[in-house]
């Protein structure tokens, strides 16, 4: 999936890379990655037809090979 820059509309100007989305079911997946100062880290939020949202901090180590996707 291609992931191109924006810009973010932070007051530093910044520009931030769009998540990648993802279909899963009737539910909507986002992968954020994130600066923890782990190495690779990442926000997953999931958000069902209900409305119901879950969000997760998936590791570089979890997500190097087959990725859960149980946000």
């Amino acid at each position: 999936m291609r992931r191109d820059s924006r810009p973010s509309g932070a007051p530093t100007r910044q520009s931030g890379a769009l998540p990648e989305i993802r279909l899963q079911g009737e539910s909507v997946v986002f992968y954020l990655d994130i600066a923890t100062g782990r190495n690779g880290a990442r926000l997953v939020l999931r958000c069902d037809a209900d409305g119901q949202v879950w969000a997760s901090i998936e590791d570089h180590a979890s997500s190097a090979g087959a990725r859960s996707d149980a946000a």
